[in-house]
């Protein structure tokens, strides 16, 4: 059961890769926006290149919007997974124990739970 396992910050790091994604992507959309000229002279040709850079900021937009859309779907997978654990586990110790074994079972299941309700 993945809710009773010590966590070792596996959410808080998929968080921060999240996070380190989405702040790499927002600055080189800024160095794009701030230090990329629009047109180059080059000797008598003018290079236009606002389409381009347009549309590279919109892509770096997009891709941020679909991190976060990402992140938002495995929360929820994650969510429904822990609530689908939780409901076992409360379900089985709520079994009357027919066995010393399966109470002691129960006890040390308990006393995790309890351990673990901060993570909650």
């Amino acid at each position: 059961m993945r809710f009773l396992k010590s966590s070792s910050g596996g959410a808080n790091d998929a968080v921060a890769k999240y996070k380190t994604g989405i702040e790499q992507l927002k600055e080189i959309v800024e160095d794009i926006r701030q230090n990329w000229d629009s047109t180059k002279n080059v000797q008598f040709i003018v290079f236009n290149a606002s389409n381009m850079k347009t549309e590279l900021m919109e892509q770096g937009h997009q891709s941020i919007t679909q991190i976060f859309g990402n992140m938002i779907k495995e929360s929820v997978k994650e969510l429904r997974s822990f609530l689908t654990e939780l409901k076992d586990t409360v379900e089985e110790l709520n079994q009357v124990c027919q066995t010393k074994e399966q109470f002691k079972k129960n006890q040390d299941k308990l006393a995790e739970v309890n351990n673990r309700k901060h993570l909650l």
